[in-house]
């Protein structure tokens, strides 16, 4: 009689360690699964902000284009990014941020050509 409650015991034994060990691994995949998608989160963000402060800063060109001149209002309320432009001579620089991502523009208005411009475009 004591013989089966001993194998009774160790079996019971048995099913706590296995059961244990299956929590652990489901916890850990569980675990891992969480932090890749915070990491897609995160990466999606990121890129929604470079797109936003991309479409910024071409905004910004076109509206500079047609109009000759610094008002972008229209740029920053479709974006919603921090837009700065610096006009000198023919060189209007435009800086655009938005979140922690930023793009900065140089646009040359070509001489003798008013209605073409010559630029180039950098993104840290």
């Amino acid at each position: 009689m004591i013989k089966n409650n001993q194998q009774g015991a160790a079996l019971l034994l048995v099913v706590i360690v296995l059961l244990s060990f299956m929590l652990t691994i489901s916890l850990a995949r569980y675990r891992a699964q969480w932090y890749q998608a915070k990491q897609m989160k995160q990466h999606i963000m990121v890129s929604q902000h470079r797109w936003h402060a991309r479409g910024a800063a071409e905004c910004a060109i076109s509206e500079v284009f047609r109009r000759s001149s610094g008002i972008i209002n229209r740029c920053q309320g479709v974006t919603a990014a921090e837009i700065s432009i610096d006009k000198h001579d023919a060189l209007w620089s435009i800086h655009s941020q938005s979140g922690q991502q930023q793009v900065w523009s140089d646009v040359v208005w070509l001489s003798g050509e008013p209605h073409r411009l010559a630029g180039s475009y950098y993104e840290p």
